[in-house]
This record gives structure tokens, sequence and C-alpha cells, in this order.
């Protein structure tokens, strides 16, 4: 910590030492960084009482300004809403209509009991559907998935609902009827965890006014953390005059948070793995809920964050777990894929694309993969100069790490030299130090789809060459801007 806190005095340090000193941040030295960034400001901002550092706030990119004020930077610098979502998300939307006849055959049968729901194409395999008869007799009718969720309250008893899915882009933050709440779908990385698998729906109510930075602050750590997937801010915390009859849909929890300090809710959310909600926030007695209900804490590392580094993206993988080859007798495996193995990988960050002709510098703007790039050459790029056919990187739908062209486009240039699997769990594996052939892994755009499984894997030597061949970049958590 105390090297990291000196780098932010070095202009040529504070790129490294912010994200280092944000990381530190998430566990137990949490309150002595801020009591020490609390007496710092940029320069030419704060008072005179402030300690001031050799940099202007203006000098620093977006995701840096957020690390700052997360670890509460004194000097009374501006708010910055980088990660308040105002992107917009591709999802199922519906719509709830009468099938036709199906008023007229209510009027003539007089039937009873709840709607029937009809669902057309495209139907997801999360849905949930409730219903609840009205004092007026009639039925409202409501139906959701983890995201979206859509209600009718004039339906005849016995009525035939058509359900129509389809996909619709939708905001972030998306406004109730009656304006005086937001509905946030979505937090700042594309693909959080799931929670629990016996949860189908969770929905977290906070007594708050829209635009309270440090509840909404609150909205995002919960979205992330997988402990909800959509936090409501409502200032009664109620879930009347949402449109919305949650209480009906089976397997859909709901809490509901009365007003509380939210910057010291959202601190005591950070910690690794699950609790019950009266241990990470003792004192709050929920509105509506069960407060014993389980929270995922909020890990420092956030597997999808994203961070810009001399014009490229790069996306954040947190440590993790996961099985490398394929299984003995598998019908498509090959021999050089066995035995499966379990890895774990430690933290780091690679880029989102794969490394595009403009970037690497062939004075094309082109947004092609660049190929015909020895693994050599690869390498140098990535740790030194830094400044049918392929698709422009990016254009396809990313994968749930929010990373680009993982299979197809273009083969990509690992690190490991090339050598057989050994058997038994392994940690961080970088292969032989020096060997023949050096690993490409991905497929590409001229292979068939057997390549592009993410066990296949085939030895090149590293000066080879191919205009299908390219490569993209990772790092370490340390080398972070």
């Amino acid at each position: 910590m105390e090297r990291a806190l000196l780098a932010l005095w070095n202009e040529k340090g504070v790129a490294e030492a912010i994200p280092e000193l944000y990381s530190l941040h998430g566990g137990v030295l949490r309150e002595t960084i801020e009591e020490h960034l609390g007496r710092l400001a940029p320069l030419d901002s704060g008072s005179p009482d402030d300690l001031h550092l050799p940099w202007h706030w203006e000098a620093r990119t977006g995701v840096e300004l957020a690390m700052l004020l997360d670890m509460r930077l004194g000097g009374g610098m501006p708010p910055v809403t980088l990660r308040r979502p105002g992107r917009l998300w591709v999802g199922l939307a519906l719509c709830l209509g009468l099938a036709a006849g199906a008023l007229a055959g209510a009027i003539l049968r007089k039937p009873a009991g709840p709607p029937v729901l009809e669902h057309g194409r495209r139907k997801p395999a999360d849905v949930l559907e409730g219903t609840s008869q009205l004092p007026t007799g009639a039925w409202r009718v409501t139906v959701a998935t983890r995201k979206v969720a859509v209600a009718r309250e004039d339906i005849p008893s016995a009525a035939r609902v058509a359900v129509r899915w389809e996909e619709k882009k939708r905001a972030c933050v998306e406004s109730i009827a009656d304006g005086k709440g937001e509905i946030w779908n979505c937090g700042s990385i594309a693909t959080p965890p799931r929670f629990s698998t016996a949860i189908e729906r969770r929905t977290i109510l906070l007594a708050a006014v829209p635009g309270d930075r440090d509840a909404e602050e609150l909205a995002v750590d919960l979205l992330d953390s997988g402990s909800a997937d959509i936090v409501i801010l409502k200032p009664d915390g109620q879930p009347s005059s949402t449109g919305l009859d949650f209480l009906s849909l089976e397997g859909h929890e709901v809490l509901a948070i009365p007003r509380s300090p939210w910057g010291s809710l959202a601190r005591r959310l950070r910690f690794e793995g699950i609790k019950p909600l009266r241990e990470v926030w003792p004192g709050v007695n929920s509105l509506l809920g069960d407060p014993s209900v389980p929270l995922r804490g909020l890990s420092a590392c956030r597997n999808g964050e994203t961070l810009i580094d001399q014009g490229m993206v790069f996306v954040r993988i947190c440590p993790g777990t996961f099985t490398m080859g394929s299984a003995e007798g598998g019908p498509q495996a090959y021999p050089n894929e066995m035995p499966a193995h379990e890895v774990k990988l430690s933290e780091y960050w690679i880029g989102q694309t794969e490394v595009t002709e403009s970037q690497y510098g062939g004075g094309s703007a082109s947004k092609l993969p660049a190929t015909n790039v020895d693994w050599n050459d690869a390498k140098r790029f990535c740790e030194e100069d830094f400044k049918g056919q392929p698709h422009p990187v990016g254009t396809k739908k990313p994968n749930p790490w929010d990373l680009y062209d993982v299979h197809g486009n273009a083969w990509e240039w690992v690190t490991d030299c090339y050598e057989p699997y050994k058997a038994g769990p392994q940690t961080d594996p970088k292969g032989l130090d020096a060997g023949a052939a050096r690993v490409l892994r991905g497929g590409s755009f001229l292979g068939s789809p057997w390549g592009l499984r993410s066990a296949v894997r085939v030895g090149y030597e590293p000066e080879d060459r191919s205009g299908n061949i390219g490569f993209r970049c990772a790092r370490s958590p340390r080398r972070q801007p």
C-alpha cells in the first residue's frame, strides 16, 4: 500500500497506483486508504489545507476518476456518473393481449377461474407467470423473466391471453410510469454471476429518491454482485404503483429496504462469499421480505470491468477454475486435447477484441483483425509497442465475459509452448519456457465448427504467419492503468 501511495506523487506511476490501491481498498485496508486519500486533492482543486498531488483532475481517465471517488479522495471533486448504466441492452420484450375471440367467448360462457396464457415463439426458459383476481372480478396477469416484467389488469376470467415475445433494445435504467421511481435492469458489468438457481428472480426495492448518488452506487453493486436481478429506486420503498404484481410470481423473491445510509450499506457489501442480510446490514429491518435471506458479497475483482489503455479496451477476468481439454472418449476430441484437467487462473485483463490492423500500426484504419503476424511479432507488440473473410472485430455478440471473437475470426497466438497436457489440477499453468512450437486457439473464419471448440489447440512454429492468424493482448492486474 505504501508503495502505491507514494506512486500517486509520480505522474508516470499514478496510472498503475490508482487501480492497485483500488484493489486493496476492497479488503481490510479500506478505511486506512480512505483516511490517506481524504487528505489529498488534485492540483488546482480543493482547499489550501489539502495536500495537492502533481496532476490535474481532468488528466485522469473516467475509470480512474470513479476509483478515486470511491476511495474518498479529498478536494470536494464533482461526482462521476461513470458507473450509472446509460447503455442499451438487448433483451426479450413481451406484450400481453387477449387472444382472438377470447372476450366474446368469455361473455357467452360466463366462465370462472384464472386466465390461460398462450406463449408465442421465442419463449425463454426462465419465464415466471402470476395471476391475481381484483375486487372488480377481473384478473391481473403478470409475466416476467429475470430482467423483464409486464402486467395487465383488465383480463376476464378464463380468457386466453396471447404472449408475444420479441428482441428489443431497452435502457439499463427506466422510469416508472408515475415518474416517481426508476427500475435498474443492469449494473456496470455485462454478465454478473447468478446468485442462486433456486431463486428464479430477485427484485430489491430501495426507499430512495432517484438521483441519490449513494443509492445508485448501491443499486449497481447489488446488480454486479448478483444479489439482485432488478433494483427499484422508489421513495416509499413499496412495490405499489410499479404496475407489477410481484407477489403473484412463483419463484420471485422481493426485498424492500427502508431509507438508510446507502453509502454505508454499499461499503458493507464488500466481502467474499455469501452472508445473510441481517449480518451484512445489522439494524436494517426490511419493509418487505425475509431479513435472513442471503446476499452475495461484491468482490474487489469484478468480471467484465473494462479499462482503456492506448486505444485498446481490456476486460477484467477474475480468478476462477475451469476444465481444460476434452474428456476421454468425446466424439469430437483429438488426442492432444486429453486428459481433461482442472486449471485455476489468477486475475488478469484481456483485450476485448483481437488487435486490429489500425492498432497494429500498418497505416490502415481497418477494423479487421491484424493477421499474417507471427508469434514473435505478437509478443513484441503486446509487451513493447503498445501504441470466408474475417469480419471487423467487435461486430458479433460477445461471450459471457464481454469478450468478442474468442471463437472464430482469426486464430490467436497464446504464450504457451505446445506440449502434451499433464494430468491433475494446475494453477496458472505456463507450459515450457522454450519449445519448437507455440499454441494457437480459437479457430478462424476459414475453419469448420469443430475448430471453434474451446478444447481445440494447434501448434505452429513461432515464425509462422497466415492470413487467418491474429492475436489479442492480455496483462496482469499490476499493469492495469
